[in-house]
């Protein structure tokens, strides 16, 4: 069978089911040719219940969450968003405010007739662009850009999309972030899994905040131990790379069976 001819123009206004309650919208705003001409989207900070229907003139007006590079078509053709309509007008949108900024680990310079990579500190060399202007070199990233920049050098799959709309934040890593904390909905449960040489961390943190832990130290039988009280971790202060984040079923299955398989606990 034919696939269906997909027709996408700059202004088209797309809806995206994030779980079984709710969905949001994104707006899709140019194409940045200073990044493989993909396509720009802007994403709305509401998130509706799926009965509701709101006209697409409260949509393009309500704040903006965030701005990412993706590829709109595959996510069409999983049937991970649909287009609801389109707005051509974006005089609205203030395109120099729109930053992107990425950390390199390697820099390329010609030494001896020859080009060679060099590796660096990747937090001393941030580059930032607007949509369609070229990189801007400015070694470490002041407070001021801090809280403008969107953080990334790569087009983004859909699933990543549907994490940060859903999360707050990519659950893929990056030294990126190591400066450009990432900010979890406060409404959300995040769990996390940290491997050591002698133990496994486990966390779980309600929006930014560390809500309980517990640790298995490693051995022929596995030794579980518990906090006496929360220590002051926000969720922004370790850099979680996707490999961290396990199930929130995953972590209480484990404390279950360690808390009803251990007699007596130690405690940290």
């Amino acid at each position: 069978m034919k696939k269906k001819r997909i027709v996408i123009k700059v202004g088209d206004i797309f809806c995206v089911t994030i779980d079984d309650e709710s969905k949001c919208y994104f707006q899709y705003i140019a194409n940045d040719t200073s990044q493989l001409n993909s396509t720009v989207i802007r994403v709305f900070m509401t998130h509706y219940s799926l009965n509701e229907e709101p006209k697409i003139e409260d949509i393009v007006n309500d704040k903006v969450d965030f701005y990412a590079h993706t590829i709109l078509r595959i996510g069409i053709e999983d049937n991970v968003w649909h287009k609801i309509g389109n707005i051509k007008d974006l005089s609205s949108i203030d395109f120099d405010e729109i930053l992107f900024a990425s950390a390199e680990y390697l820099i390329h310079r010609e030494e001896e007739g020859e080009l060679r990579s060099i590796k660096v500190n990747p937090i001393e060399n941030w580059n930032v662009w607007k949509i369609n202007q070229d990189r801007v070199f400015v070694g470490e990233l002041s407070d001021t850009l801090l809280k403008k920049v969107e953080v990334g050098s790569s087009v983004i799959s859909y699933r990543c999309i549907l994490d940060r709309i859903k999360y707050g934040y990519y659950r893929d890593g990056g030294c990126g972030y190591d400066v450009a904390k990432r900010i979890p909905r406060p409404d959300i449960n995040s769990f996390m899994m940290i491997e050591t040489v002698n133990e496994f961390r486990y966390y779980h943190y309600k929006g930014e905040n560390l809500i309980d832990d517990f640790r298995l130290i490693k051995g022929t039988v596995p030794k579980m131990m518990v906090s006496d009280y929360l220590k002051p971790i926000k969720f922004w202060d370790y850099n979680w790379g996707s490999g961290n984040f396990i199930t929130k079923d995953e972590f209480f299955s484990i404390k279950t069976n360690y808390l009803n398989t251990n007699a007596s606990l130690d405690r940290y």
